[in-house]
């Protein structure tokens, strides 16, 4: 194989990983939050690691050590660690919330803000949003977590 060609594969190989590998891609920020929110509180892990970048589901994984009373050892794997965060009571009212998005464009991450209303209070929520390289859509690479 030649070296240009070796790049290439290469190259492409590396950035495979970057997409949406099933499922539709979220259009805007404030659908890739309100799909990945709505993932955790119906439990559905494999489609919340899916709407998460790399750095997301790292996030995912401290979050589902540092927030439960589960939280003994370590984990490895974004799935596990969603099924663990899902049981943090709160998730269905912060699915439920307004989110809205500022500030990003082209490769630049979103910040994305949620507001939502738990236990007759309301609370307000933040994360970040990335467009995804390949693939289009957007990946959530910081959430917030009910009630905190």
């Amino acid at each position: 194989m030649r070296p240009a060609t070796r790049l290439l594969v290469v190259c492409l190989v590396l950035l495979a990983g970057c997409g949406n590998p099933t499922g539709p891609a979220p259009k805007t920020p404030e659908d890739a939050m309100t799909m990945f929110l709505q993932a955790v509180a119906r439990r559905d892990a494999k489609a919340a690691c899916r709407l998460l970048t790399g750095q997301g589901q790292a996030r995912m994984l401290t979050v589902a050590v540092q927030q439960t009373e589960k939280g003994g050892g370590s984990l490895s794997r974004c799935e596990d660690a969603v099924a663990r965060v899902s049981e943090i009571p709160g998730w269905d009212a912060l699915a439920r919330g307004s989110v809205v998005a500022s500030g990003g464009g082209g490769l630049d991450s979103v910040s994305v803000r949620i507001t939502y209303e738990l236990d007759g209070d309301f609370h307000t929520g933040g994360g970040f949003v990335d467009p995804r390289l390949v693939g289009g859509g957007y990946g959530v690479s910081s959430f917030p977590v009910p009630g905190h």
